[in-house]
Protein backbone atom coordinates (compact mmCIF):
# COMPACT_ATOMS: atom_id res chain seq x y z
CA UNK A 1 0.00 0.00 0.00
CA UNK A 2 1.30 3.65 -0.60
CA UNK A 3 2.59 4.95 2.57
CA UNK A 4 1.64 8.63 1.40
CA UNK A 5 -2.06 6.97 1.21
CA UNK A 6 -3.92 7.41 4.78
CA UNK A 7 -3.31 4.72 6.92
CA UNK A 8 -6.27 1.84 7.33
CA UNK A 9 -7.19 0.71 10.64
CA UNK A 10 -9.54 -2.36 12.33
CA UNK A 11 -12.13 -1.09 14.33
CA UNK A 12 -13.48 -3.69 16.84
CA UNK A 13 -16.92 -3.60 18.69
CA UNK A 14 -18.44 -5.39 20.87
CA UNK A 15 -22.06 -4.89 21.79
CA UNK A 16 -24.95 -6.68 23.43
CA UNK A 17 -26.00 -10.40 21.26
CA UNK A 18 -28.36 -8.99 18.59
CA UNK A 19 -27.20 -5.72 18.14
CA UNK A 20 -24.61 -6.53 15.74
CA UNK A 21 -26.50 -6.20 12.64
CA UNK A 22 -27.84 -2.60 14.50
CA UNK A 23 -24.82 -1.68 14.42
CA UNK A 24 -23.68 -1.99 11.40
CA UNK A 25 -26.37 -0.91 9.47
CA UNK A 26 -25.12 2.16 11.71
CA UNK A 27 -21.46 2.21 10.88
CA UNK A 28 -22.60 1.93 6.91
CA UNK A 29 -24.50 5.17 7.80
CA UNK A 30 -21.17 6.67 9.17
CA UNK A 31 -19.29 5.58 5.88
CA UNK A 32 -17.50 2.28 7.36
CA UNK A 33 -19.04 -1.09 4.84
CA UNK A 34 -16.26 -3.48 5.53
CA UNK A 35 -17.01 -6.03 8.60
CA UNK A 36 -16.78 -9.56 9.69
CA UNK A 37 -19.29 -10.42 12.16
CA UNK A 38 -18.31 -12.84 15.68
CA UNK A 39 -19.97 -14.36 18.82
CA UNK A 40 -18.66 -14.37 21.69
CA UNK A 41 -18.93 -13.68 25.77
CA UNK A 42 -18.35 -11.25 28.00
CA UNK A 43 -16.21 -11.81 31.81
CA UNK A 44 -16.16 -8.59 33.50
CA UNK A 45 -17.62 -8.56 37.00
CA UNK A 46 -21.62 -7.36 37.16
CA UNK A 47 -20.31 -4.23 39.05
CA UNK A 48 -18.38 -3.61 35.45
CA UNK A 49 -21.07 -4.60 33.17
CA UNK A 50 -23.52 -1.53 34.78
CA UNK A 51 -20.59 0.69 34.46
CA UNK A 52 -20.45 -0.13 30.34
CA UNK A 53 -23.97 -0.58 30.53
CA UNK A 54 -24.33 -4.13 29.02
CA UNK A 55 -27.52 -6.33 30.39
CA UNK A 56 -25.47 -9.86 30.42
CA UNK A 57 -22.61 -11.61 29.57
CA UNK A 58 -23.66 -12.71 25.45
CA UNK A 59 -22.03 -10.64 23.34
CA UNK A 60 -21.67 -9.91 19.21
CA UNK A 61 -18.36 -8.75 18.07
CA UNK A 62 -17.73 -6.65 14.81
CA UNK A 63 -14.36 -6.31 12.99
CA UNK A 64 -14.61 -3.26 10.76
CA UNK A 65 -12.01 -2.00 8.31
CA UNK A 66 -11.53 1.76 7.46
CA UNK A 67 -8.97 4.89 6.75
CA UNK A 68 -7.64 6.20 9.96
CA UNK A 69 -9.99 9.50 9.65
CA UNK A 70 -13.18 7.77 9.26
CA UNK A 71 -12.62 5.25 12.13
CA UNK A 72 -11.30 8.41 14.24
CA UNK A 73 -14.89 9.90 13.64
CA UNK A 74 -17.14 6.88 14.20
CA UNK A 75 -15.16 6.73 17.66
CA UNK A 76 -16.20 10.52 18.51
CA UNK A 77 -19.69 10.00 17.76
CA UNK A 78 -20.10 6.73 19.71
CA UNK A 79 -18.25 8.73 22.76
CA UNK A 80 -20.37 11.82 22.15
CA UNK A 81 -23.31 11.57 25.14
CA UNK A 82 -24.86 14.05 23.00
CA UNK A 83 -25.45 10.92 20.23
CA UNK A 84 -28.91 9.56 20.59
CA UNK A 85 -28.78 7.14 17.58
CA UNK A 86 -27.04 4.67 18.09
CA UNK A 87 -28.18 1.09 18.17
CA UNK A 88 -26.62 -0.28 20.87
CA UNK A 89 -24.34 -0.62 23.87
CA UNK A 90 -20.76 -1.69 24.36
CA UNK A 91 -17.18 -0.41 23.52
CA UNK A 92 -15.36 0.16 20.09
CA UNK A 93 -11.81 0.44 19.85
CA UNK A 94 -9.27 0.70 16.99
CA UNK A 95 -6.17 -0.88 15.96
CA UNK A 96 -3.41 0.51 13.17
CA UNK A 97 -2.84 -2.34 10.49
CA UNK A 98 0.74 -2.35 8.87
CA UNK A 99 -0.75 -3.68 5.16
CA UNK A 100 -3.83 -4.12 3.46
CA UNK A 101 -4.79 -5.60 -0.17
CA UNK A 102 -4.22 -2.51 -2.15
CA UNK A 103 -7.85 -3.71 -3.87
CA UNK A 104 -9.69 -3.04 -0.38
CA UNK A 105 -7.03 -0.20 0.40
CA UNK A 106 -8.45 1.90 -2.99
CA UNK A 107 -12.51 0.98 -2.50
CA UNK A 108 -12.18 2.37 1.18
CA UNK A 109 -10.37 5.48 0.09
CA UNK A 110 -12.41 6.01 -2.81
CA UNK A 111 -15.56 5.97 -0.50
CA UNK A 112 -13.55 8.64 2.18
CA UNK A 113 -13.74 10.79 -1.39
CA UNK A 114 -17.10 10.48 -1.41
CA UNK A 115 -17.67 11.51 1.69
CA UNK A 116 -18.01 15.00 2.32
CA UNK A 117 -19.08 15.19 6.08
CA UNK A 118 -15.48 15.18 7.77
CA UNK A 119 -11.91 15.27 6.99
CA UNK A 120 -8.89 14.92 9.08
CA UNK A 121 -10.82 14.43 12.58
CA UNK A 122 -8.30 12.27 14.33
CA UNK A 123 -5.62 14.88 13.91
CA UNK A 124 -8.27 17.41 15.47
CA UNK A 125 -8.81 15.03 18.65
CA UNK A 126 -7.49 16.17 22.00
CA UNK A 127 -4.58 13.99 23.24
CA UNK A 128 -5.90 11.55 26.03
CA UNK A 129 -4.75 9.29 28.41
CA UNK A 130 -6.34 6.37 27.27
CA UNK A 131 -4.80 6.32 23.82
CA UNK A 132 -1.82 4.44 25.84
CA UNK A 133 -4.26 1.73 25.53
CA UNK A 134 -3.15 -2.12 24.35
CA UNK A 135 -5.67 -5.11 23.49
CA UNK A 136 -4.01 -8.22 24.50
CA UNK A 137 -4.71 -11.13 22.81
CA UNK A 138 -4.70 -14.82 24.51
CA UNK A 139 -5.56 -17.79 22.00
CA UNK A 140 -6.33 -21.04 25.20
CA UNK A 141 -7.28 -24.59 25.16
CA UNK A 142 -11.18 -24.52 25.22
CA UNK A 143 -12.01 -24.76 28.75
CA UNK A 144 -10.04 -22.47 30.29
CA UNK A 145 -10.97 -19.59 29.78
CA UNK A 146 -12.59 -18.51 33.42
CA UNK A 147 -9.11 -20.04 34.58
CA UNK A 148 -6.87 -17.54 32.98
CA UNK A 149 -9.04 -14.62 33.39
CA UNK A 150 -9.18 -15.24 36.74
CA UNK A 151 -5.01 -14.54 36.67
CA UNK A 152 -5.20 -11.64 34.46
CA UNK A 153 -7.88 -9.76 37.09
CA UNK A 154 -5.17 -10.96 39.49
CA UNK A 155 -2.91 -9.02 37.27
CA UNK A 156 -4.81 -6.29 37.43
CA UNK A 157 -7.30 -6.77 33.96
CA UNK A 158 -10.83 -5.99 34.41
CA UNK A 159 -12.52 -7.93 31.96
CA UNK A 160 -12.55 -9.48 28.57
CA UNK A 161 -14.43 -10.55 25.43
CA UNK A 162 -14.31 -14.44 24.10
CA UNK A 163 -14.52 -15.67 20.56
CA UNK A 164 -14.85 -19.39 20.64
CA UNK A 165 -12.15 -20.23 17.38
CA UNK A 166 -10.72 -23.35 16.12
CA UNK A 167 -6.80 -24.55 15.39
CA UNK A 168 -6.59 -24.26 11.67
CA UNK A 169 -2.94 -25.20 10.69
CA UNK A 170 -1.93 -28.53 9.28
CA UNK A 171 -3.34 -31.31 10.79
CA UNK A 172 -0.25 -33.03 10.04
CA UNK A 173 2.08 -30.55 11.04
CA UNK A 174 4.97 -31.66 13.30
CA UNK A 175 4.11 -30.42 16.75
CA UNK A 176 5.76 -26.75 17.52
CA UNK A 177 8.46 -27.38 20.30
CA UNK A 178 7.23 -30.35 20.62
CA UNK A 179 3.78 -29.02 22.12
CA UNK A 180 0.74 -30.55 19.77
CA UNK A 181 -2.14 -27.85 19.37
CA UNK A 182 -5.94 -29.00 20.34
CA UNK A 183 -8.29 -27.98 17.60
CA UNK A 184 -10.79 -25.99 19.67
CA UNK A 185 -9.84 -22.46 20.75
CA UNK A 186 -11.27 -19.49 22.94
CA UNK A 187 -9.61 -16.39 22.29
CA UNK A 188 -9.52 -13.56 25.11
CA UNK A 189 -9.62 -9.92 23.89
CA UNK A 190 -8.35 -7.95 27.40
CA UNK A 191 -7.92 -3.81 26.86
CA UNK A 192 -5.52 -2.46 29.17
CA UNK A 193 -3.77 0.18 29.95
CA UNK A 194 -0.41 -0.16 28.62
CA UNK A 195 1.29 0.37 32.22
CA UNK A 196 -0.56 -3.29 33.36
CA UNK A 197 0.33 -5.13 29.89
CA UNK A 198 3.63 -6.48 30.58
CA UNK A 199 2.47 -7.85 34.25
CA UNK A 200 -1.03 -9.51 32.72
CA UNK A 201 0.84 -11.03 29.98
CA UNK A 202 4.02 -12.25 32.53
CA UNK A 203 1.18 -13.70 34.49
CA UNK A 204 -1.03 -15.60 32.30
CA UNK A 205 2.14 -17.12 30.54
CA UNK A 206 3.83 -17.97 33.64
CA UNK A 207 0.64 -19.61 35.39
CA UNK A 208 -1.28 -21.04 31.39
CA UNK A 209 1.71 -20.79 28.94
CA UNK A 210 2.44 -23.28 26.03
CA UNK A 211 3.34 -26.06 28.17
CA UNK A 212 0.54 -26.12 30.63
CA UNK A 213 -2.87 -27.98 29.96
CA UNK A 214 -4.22 -24.53 29.31
CA UNK A 215 -1.80 -23.60 26.30
CA UNK A 216 -1.97 -19.78 26.01
CA UNK A 217 -0.40 -17.87 23.55
CA UNK A 218 -0.50 -14.41 24.52
CA UNK A 219 0.23 -11.53 22.20
CA UNK A 220 -0.60 -7.58 22.57
CA UNK A 221 -0.92 -4.22 20.24
CA UNK A 222 -1.57 -1.02 21.12
CA UNK A 223 -4.35 0.26 20.38
CA UNK A 224 -5.37 3.96 18.79
CA UNK A 225 -8.44 5.29 20.61
CA UNK A 226 -11.41 3.57 22.02
CA UNK A 227 -15.34 4.89 23.07
CA UNK A 228 -17.30 3.03 25.24
CA UNK A 229 -21.38 4.20 24.60
CA UNK A 230 -24.60 3.23 25.71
Amino acid sequence: MDVNKEPITMMITVVERRQGTKMIQWFGEQGITFHYQAAGRGTASSELLDVLGFGGTERDVIFSMAVKSRSAHVLKTLGDKESDNIPGKGIAFVLPLSAVNSLVAADMEQKEMDMTDIKNTGADMEEREHKKSSLILVTVNQGYTDEVMNTAREAGARGGTIIRARWAGQEDAHPFYGISFQGEKEIILIMTHQSKRNAIMETINMKHGLKTEAGAIVCAAPLEDYARFS
